[in-house]
């Protein structure tokens, strides 16, 4: 599916699930198409695409970054959404 047909169907079903995370929050593999960072965090863990961001563990990320596709995250200290698609149901062609 291409970028403007992705956020037409957003506008129109919503962002889905939303899951907050923090320091004692859900941490693991997860698939979330967009990850907001709420308050500066601290990620141990964090893979998107199924990759390693290795230079962004153990430094702060600023409270304006997002990252998409997020399939393995892990937040040491910070606040931060992570947004699921939304479902799609009936006939879509």
């Amino acid at each position: 599916m291409d970028k403007p047909t992705l956020s037409t169907l957003h506008e129109l079903t919503g962002d889905g699930t939303q899951t907050i995370l923090g320091a004692a929050g859900t941490s693991g593999t997860v698939d979330f198409y967009r990850l907001d960072i709420i308050t500066p965090c601290v990620f141990d863990d964090l893979l998107i695409n199924g990759v390693a961001q290795t230079a962004l563990v153990g430094v702060t990320v600023s409270n304006s970054a997002s990252f998409h596709n997020v399939t393995e995250v892990n937040v040491t200290s910070g606040v931060c959404i992570g947004y699921t698609a939304p479902a799609l149901t009936g006939n879509i062609e």
